[in-house]
This record gives C-alpha cells, sequence and structure tokens, in this order.
C-alpha cells in the first residue's frame, strides 16, 4: 500500500486541490500533517474538500499548531495574539464572508460564542477529531519535531504542544524514534522538501506567492508538488 504525507496546506484549497490531482493513482493513503487553517485564503474550503475526502480515501489527519491554538482559544485559554498575528485574520475573514481588518478580528475575538458560531459543526468535529501523530512502522509522521532529549520513550508521555510547536532544526533532534525517519511540516526552510540526518520536513511554504504544496511518499521518500514538480528527499540515516 502506497502513503504519501501532505504538508501545511494553510487554507490554500486551490493548491490542495492541484496536489491530490498528482496524487491521484498513486497514493492508497494520505496522512496531512496538520495546519489546515490560518494564513491562505480559503480555510473553510480546505476543510470542506478534506472531510470529503475522507470519506472516499484512507486518510489521517494530524494536529497542527495552528488547529492546536484554535482549540485551547475556544476552550478557554487566551491564545488571541497568536491567531491575530499568524494568519488567524484572514480565517476569520473567510469563515464570516467578508473581509476583516486586525481590530475588527481582534473585536470578534473577544467573544468566543461568537467565533465558535463562526464554524460549522462538521469543522469544529474535524479539528477536535484531529491526532498527534501517526506511526507507519518506517515513519513517524508528526506536525513540528520530537523534543530534544525525549529518546524512544512512549509518545504519549510528549507535551503535545511542544510536539506542534517544536522546531526539528532549532528544538527538535534530528534523530530517528524507534528507527523510524522522522516526517515533519511546521518549520518552512525552502520551496523543496528538506532531508537531514534522520528527519524529512515537507512545508514547502503553501501560503507564500512562491510556496508549494508538498507530498512525500512515506516508503521511497519521492515527493510530487502541486506544480507537478518532483524529486526525493532521502535522509542520511537510511543509508547509515
Amino acid at each position: 500500500m502506497s502513503a504519501w504525507a501532505v504538508g501545511d496546506v494553510h487554507g490554500m484549497s486551490a493548491r490542495l486541490e492541484a496536489l491530490l490531482d498528482r496524487l491521484d493513482g498513486r497514493a492508497d493513503a494520505l496522512v496531512f500533517l496538520g495546519d489546515y487553517w490560518d494564513k491562505g485564503p480559503d480555510s473553510p474550503g480546505v476543510l470542506d474538500r478534506l472531510i470529503a475526502l475522507a470519506g472516499r480515501r484512507r486518510c489521517t489527519f494530524l494536529l497542527g499548531n495552528h488547529e492546536f491554538a484554535w482549540l485551547r482559544y475556544l476552550a478557554g485559554e487566551a491564545r488571541e495574539a497568536f491567531l491575530l498575528r499568524y494568519g488567524g485574520v484572514a480565517t476569520l475573514s473567510a469563515y464570516a464572508g467578508r473581509a476583516l481588518g486586525e481590530a475588527e478580528a481582534a473585536a470578534v475575538l473577544a467573544d468566543r460564542g461568537r467565533v465558535r458560531a463562526l464554524f460549522p459543526p462538521a469543522h469544529l468535529a474535524f479539528v477536535e477529531g484531529l491526532v498527534a501523530s501517526h506511526d507507519t512502522g518506517a515513519a513517524l509522521c508528526v506536525h513540528g519535531a520530537l523534543s530534544r532529549g525525549f529518546g524512544d520513550a512512549e509518545l504519549a508521555d510528549h507535551a503535545l504542544e511542544a510536539l506542534v510547536f517544536n522546531r526539528w532544526d532549532r528544538d527538535g533532534d534530528d534523530r530517528t524514534w524507534r528507527g523510524r525517519v522522522i516526517v515533519c511540516g511546521h518549520t518552512p526552510r525552502a520551496t523543496r522538501p528538506v532531508a537531514a540526518l534522520a528527519t524529512v520536513c515537507i512545508d514547502t511554504g503553501a501560503c507564500l506567492e512562491d510556496g508549494r504544496l508538498t507530498a512525500l511518499d512515506l516508503e521511497t521518500f519521492t515527493w510530487v508538488q502541486d506544480d507537478g514538480t518532483t524529486g526525493t528527499a532521502a535522509p542520511a540515516a537510511l543509508a547509515a
């Protein structure tokens, strides 16, 4: 069975559609690495597409730091500053059906009940059902990175907020976990996937003007992007 991981979508529904077209007939299963909301213009369209896709294809949806922040905000935590600074205005605008300025978005965020009412129940259920990681046996898929010094401990013991917010090149070890290669998003480094010793990062800035949305074959480490560009990003640990 061919399983592919998909990087951070960030509201870019057109790029998501183009990439799914590229994967048609290639991927038996898809693992999405999180960050479906924020920054891009069509977060609602992204969730509609993913919910529909899950009804026809085997999919696993990971929690990204942006969904984490929204869920914690809806639960009553003070996450407004993060949401306003890192793309939440675009999400609120898309769900409200009109462009909001930052001041107006801040006023909306002051009323959690009003915000919750903007999100369709199916979208909230989707986000509330996201999982922290996915283990294929050869690759461990996470949004951010395992914390330095975590070693081969049980993943259930890893702090969830760190798992989604860690940067693999700053906060996380570039090492395997129980022999698995780590496949992550969250840390855009280039418009092409970056392979290191034991990590492959496939956040290629889909929400940026010159960015791409990337999918990675979790067995061969070949990749394809929404514009049709292809390549290979095998971590050095595989050759050891």
